[in-house]
């Protein structure tokens, strides 16, 4: 009898456990920030990096994963809407560690 109270105790924690995971994770989302431009490079070979452009005098850095990155360099010119949690103050400008990206169409 007191196993199946352990492994029906054990069950319920794990359940907890679980959904404590998956709540954070909403929680993240809401915090999430946006910022619409087009995709750009800046800097000189072989210092490029990739850019949001939001207006003439706004343009800030792009920090993604590799498959991301791939396919936004071959989107300049484009306009994205870009969804970012936190950002970096570094040498070269603000960085928006991004999260997303979505393509909007003219």
């Amino acid at each position: 009898m007191s196993l199946k109270i352990f492994y029906f105790s054990f069950v319920i924690m794990l359940s907890v456990v679980i959904l404590s995971g998956c709540t954070s994770t909403k929680k993240e989302d809401s915090n999430m920030k946006f910022y619409t431009g087009s995709i750009t490079v800046v800097g000189n070979e072989p210092f490029t990096s990739l850019a949001l452009m939001v207006s003439e005098d706004e343009t800030y850095l792009l920090e993604c994963d590799d498959e991301l990155s791939a396919q936004l360099s071959k989107e300049q010119g484009k306009l994205y809407k870009i969804g970012y949690i936190t950002t970096e103050k570094k040498e070269r400008g603000i960085v928006l560690l991004v999260e997303n990206a979505e393509p909007i169409s003219e």
